[in-house]
């Protein structure tokens, strides 16, 4: 009887110190309507970087319009089952010397260096 008792209270006390087990956060996956492609996507940082920037309100809409362009076309090559991993990489490789160049035809080019100084600083954080 004892070593009944003996083992229900051990599989107990087992069963409750395993279902306590610290589970990792997993962080959110960076938003891609960002100002800057491949930053962690925070409203600090893209309120940061229209100030640094010194945006339109032309230019603000046109960021956003290509970053929703953007968005979208990324989560497209996503789910795409067609497309090998190989494939995928090439074209999000694609997408992204695309943004860039309509980046480019938005923003002076002032601005346009100091949002690559910026997206640079910001990507070497991220490693």
């Amino acid at each position: 009887m004892r070593k009944i008792i003996y083992t229900l209270l051990l599989l107990t006390t087992t069963h409750a110190a395993f279902s306590q087990v610290r589970r990792e956060v997993q962080p959110s996956i960076p938003s891609d309507s960002s100002i800057v492609a491949g930053n962690t996507g925070t409203k600090a940082d893209r309120a940061e970087m229209v100030k640094a920037l010194n945006l339109t309100d032309g230019q603000k809409k046109a960021f956003k319009e290509v970053n929703q362009s953007l968005k979208t076309d990324r989560s497209a090559i996503q789910a795409d089952t067609n497309l090998s991993e190989e494939e995928k990489k090439q074209k999000m490789t694609q997408l992204r010397v695309s943004y860039l160049e309509k980046i480019k035809g938005i923003l002076s080019p002032e601005q346009f260096e100091k949002f690559k100084q910026m997206r640079n600083n910001k990507q070497g954080e991220n490693l």
